[in-house]
């Protein structure tokens, strides 16, 4: 019942912060400097934040109707959770898009082709550890007790996927650090 309570409690939390006025958020903005501006546009620009809420909401998804299906009541709670996580997502989604409009074209930095190749190939990294594990859950909501051998198959090509996700998404993302490629300084190596 715990876990109930607090995965009720963090999209509702996430959900009223993104509805919040942007009022503080503009004043900050007025006399910011183009570094922080910049941050705050990258910070907005990136999909991370909403895949991670549409993940949770997927994977609360998954669980809640093999609950149902096994015609366990506390399903139809945790399908609240789920459309919570899914508000989450919409409304941060909204936030984001007010934040970008409040900021217009201040901010923005070309990024160069090298660094957004590179940040393409860390989100699909990302995604294939998403699909991991949320593969994993979905066989081990499947199958709770005695696993048959197919799934315990299954479950182990998902720890597959998560671990190369997970390790290819931080080679990528370490990479891109250290190269530098999102500095205004030349490269001299190309």
């Amino acid at each position: 019942m715990t876990a109930l309570v607090i995965a009720l409690v963090l999209p509702t939390i996430i959900t009223l912060l993104s509805l919040a006025p942007l009022t503080r958020l503009e004043r900050y903005m007025d006399t910011a400097t183009d570094e922080e501006l910049a941050s705050i546009r990258q910070a907005d620009e990136s999909p991370l934040h909403v895949w991670f809420l549409v993940g949770w909401g997927a994977t609360t998804l998954v669980g809640a109707m093999f609950l149902l299906v096994r015609g366990q009541s506390i399903g139809f709670a945790w399908l609240g959770v789920a459309g919570l996580w899914a508000l989450a997502a919409l409304t941060t989604l909204r936030r984001r898009r007010r934040v970008l409009a409040t900021l217009g074209e201040r901010g923005r930095v070309e990024r160069t082709v090298r660094y957004r190749a590179r940040a393409t190939l860390s989100y699909r990294w990302g995604s294939a550890a998403l699909f991991g594990y949320v593969g994993q859950r979905f066989v081990q909501y499947a199958y709770p007790g005695q696993r048959p051998d197919g799934a315990s198959f299954a479950i182990g090509i998902f720890t597959v996927v998560l671990i190369a996700g997970i390790i290819g998404f931080v080679v990528v993302r370490t990479r891109m650090y250290l190269s530098g490629d999102d500095l205004d300084v030349p490269d001299v190596r190309s």
